[in-house]
């Protein structure tokens, strides 16, 4: 997304019609906080990987508690997700997607001791958050 301006997907974008094969507003808990050419890049990521793409969290509260204070959640527009995957396969597929479509900063946390966990993907470039980067909590 270097070089491209930021673009806060508000209701009536047309970044909604053209994603909505496998992205609705509803997948998302604060849709209207995003930036629509990450939604795009998102969009050829799931398409690339193959696999569902389960959203457990897109921008939050930018003066909330949840997460770290410098969190690419907190930035507007967010360009950031969590995506919940169910076995190695998913994780594989998705971080190879997302480094193949230009995704630098990934962070892989397992969730279970089902295979189950949460893969981070986000194209934030500010200075408070380096890339690339990836990082991992097991």
């Amino acid at each position: 997304l270097a070089g491209k301006d930021p673009d806060l997907a508000v209701r009536d974008h047309p970044v909604w019609e053209s994603i909505k094969l496998h992205f609705r507003t509803t997948e998302f808990s604060a849709p209207y906080g995003m930036d629509a050419n990450f939604l795009v890049l998102l969009y050829r990521i799931r398409l690339a990987a193959g696999v569902p793409f389960r959203i457990t969290s897109d921008a939050r509260d930018p003066d909330g508690n949840i997460g770290v204070g410098k969190s690419a959640h907190k930035k507007r527009p967010c360009k950031a997700v969590d995506l919940k995957v169910h076995n190695s396969f998913e994780r594989m597929r998705v971080v190879a997607a997302a480094i193949r479509e230009g995704i630098n900063r990934v962070g892989v946390y397992p969730a279970a001791d089902d295979g189950s966990g949460v893969v981070h993907l986000d194209a934030e470039i500010h200075s408070d958050n380096p890339s690339p980067r990836l990082w991992t909590d097991f």
